[in-house]
């Protein structure tokens, strides 16, 4: 082996050596909610004014409510979601809620992680849970998601000095 293979070889095992930096994923996911299916009847009389909701970390996006949306309100609507240091394993918490008078009542929940989302083509249904008993279905929300990754910040050029000769003539 050649003086310069060793080098090259050495220089390697150094660098496998180093820790790794963990990649820093951001950027927008549009979540579009198209419709909800046989959403838990959460009200005694009258119907649902149902609206859906994406939680990622402390960030919550909302659609509008539908008054009298029944069990399967149909949204048509996408919603941002900002995301930063994202691992392909974190999780997005989908919910369909009621708007009561004064507040929301959960329908039902469910979660799929951030590489899932990434792969989505085309309309996908999440499967949701009762949240006081997770065996309990609450039906299903349609949904499609976009990824934008953000864009990397423009490395600003270091300005040359340029020297001046400082010819005088005289």
């Amino acid at each position: 082996m050649s003086e310069n293979q060793q080098d090259i070889q050495q220089e390697t095992k150094e660098q496998l050596s180093l820790p790794l930096k963990p990649t820093k994923i951001k950027g927008v996911m549009t979540v579009t909610f198209h419709s909800g299916q046989d959403l838990r009847n959460v009200v005694l009389l009258g119907d649902l004014d149902a609206l859906a909701e994406v939680e990622y970390k402390k960030h919550k996006s909302r659609t509008r409510i539908i008054i009298k949306g029944g069990t399967n309100p149909s949204w048509e609507q996408s919603v941002p979601v900002s995301v930063s240091n994202a691992k392909d394993s974190d999780k997005f918490t989908f919910r369909a809620l009621h708007k009561t008078m004064t507040d929301y009542k959960v329908i039902g929940t469910g979660s799929v992680t951030f590489s899932y989302l990434q792969s989505l083509t085309e309309p996908t249904w999440i499967p949701l849970h009762d949240p006081e008993d997770k065996t309990k279905k609450a039906g299903t929300l349609s949904i499609t998601a976009q990824w934008e990754a953000a864009k990397p910040p423009e490395k600003k050029e270091k300005k040359k000095k340029v020297e001046d000769d400082d010819d005088d003539y005289y």
